[in-house]
């Protein structure tokens, strides 16, 4: 082997070595870049978590505070808490009530058959057809938001952030159950305070969990597109595939996707 063949050779292993050092420099600045991420989403997480115990807490408290025209009968007093199968009853029974007919129609007497419990048990716990509906409205609250936070978990950016909610409007959420149940809670909302306390507090943690990744403006701008296309949905799903959901969430965050890339170039 002549001389120019070792010089190429040791030049063809110093680029290779280079290569590879190059390659590994960008594997750790990934994985700082992947670690770093991971940090802020669980940091986030654990603020929304903190502020929805925070508002569940205060939605509580306020409804423990409100006298109701539905008391209950003379001589009982309330316990402090109904066991955790009573509560569950109670709010299945509710919900499935307000599903087939109505908050309108429901009264103690069906409460009482569908949850299988006797009227004196739930007059018993509860003081109030009000903090039955409040109950069972916070533990659908709770359920939904939960869901929500599962399903954002992973999410890294703006493209897929809108894949996922097109999934969550397309699954469960897009329901006509869901659906239904929250424009119930919407319609005692329009009505009373202690329902609309309810109904804000589920938007702003709506709102938050999609602060995570753009403006709190742009967020309450989705939360009431999703919402919207939810209810429109409902009525006519042939009418918003999949495709078109995901067209449309693009859409509203394309100006804020635009904005934030124009200010990196700045």
């Amino acid at each position: 082997m002549n001389e120019r063949e070792k010089d190429g050779q040791e030049k063809a292993g110093q680029e290779k070595a280079g290569q590879e050092k190059n390659e590994q420099e960008k594997d750790v600045s990934r994985d700082a870049v992947r670690t770093d991420a991971m940090c802020k989403m669980d940091k986030i997480r654990e603020e929304v978590q903190q502020c929805l115990q925070k508002a569940l807490q205060k939605t509580r408290q306020d409804a423990a505070a409100q006298d109701t025209s539905a008391a209950r009968p003379a001589g009982r007093r309330k316990k402090d808490k109904a066991e955790p199968d009573t509560r569950r009853r109670v709010i299945a029974a509710a919900l499935e009530l307000i599903l087939r007919e109505g908050v309108a129609a429901i009264t103690w007497r069906k409460l009482s058959e569908e949850s299988r419990l006797s009227p004196g048990t739930l007059t018993y716990y509860y003081k109030s057809l009000d903090d039955i509906l409040v109950l069972a409205f916070t533990a659908l609250m709770e359920e939904t938001l939960a869901h929500m936070e599962e399903q954002l978990c992973g999410v890294k950016d703006l493209d897929a952030l809108c894949e996922r909610l097109a999934d969550i409007l397309d699954g469960e959420l897009g329901t006509g159950r869901f659906v239904l149940l929250n424009c119930e809670l919407a319609c005692l909302a329009l009505r009373k305070e202690r329902y609309r306390a309810l109904y804000t507090t589920w938007m702003a943690l709506t709102q938050t969990l999609y602060a995570r990744f753009m403006p709190k403006d742009v967020a309450c701008r989705l939360d009431a597109l999703t919402e919207g296309m939810g209810l429109h949905r409902a009525m006519q799903r042939e009418q918003y595939p999949r495709e078109a959901l995901v067209q449309a969430l693009r859409s509203l965050v394309a100006d804020h996707a635009a904005g934030r890339h124009a200010d990196g170039n700045a």
